[in-house]
């Protein structure tokens, strides 16, 4: 993923570490709460379930169907592209009033 100059990526550790000092738990318990939490979001996209976090966004599992697709430098050959699913997130208002203005509603 991109980010733009000055701008760090956010990684599982740093979410543990900011929900630690907000909590009374141990590193170690709510590091297990944030696995647990990412495991249980991962299992129900794998069921194809839509996984929506209010106020946050929906994740959602979609199939795609498969498809021929062609080589643009050799359009006449072709090769079969199989069926598959994906997730994609769908962010919710708040989020995006939040992330284009700085501001919580």
């Amino acid at each position: 993923m991109r980010t733009a100059p000055g701008n760090r990526t956010v990684t599982k550790a740093d979410l543990v570490d900011s929900a630690y000092e907000l909590s009374t738990l141990s590193v170690k318990d709510v590091e297990e709460l944030v696995n647990e939490t990412l495991k249980k979001i991962s299992d129900r996209l794998v069921l194809g379930e839509t996984v929506k976090i209010s106020r946050f966004g929906s994740f959602v599992s979609v199939h795609k169907a498969a498809r021929v697709g062609r080589n643009p430098k050799h359009p006449t050959e072709t090769h079969a592209i199989p069926a598959l699913r994906r997730v994609t997130f769908h962010a919710a208002n708040e989020l995006k009033h939040h992330v284009r203005t700085g501001k919580r509603e």
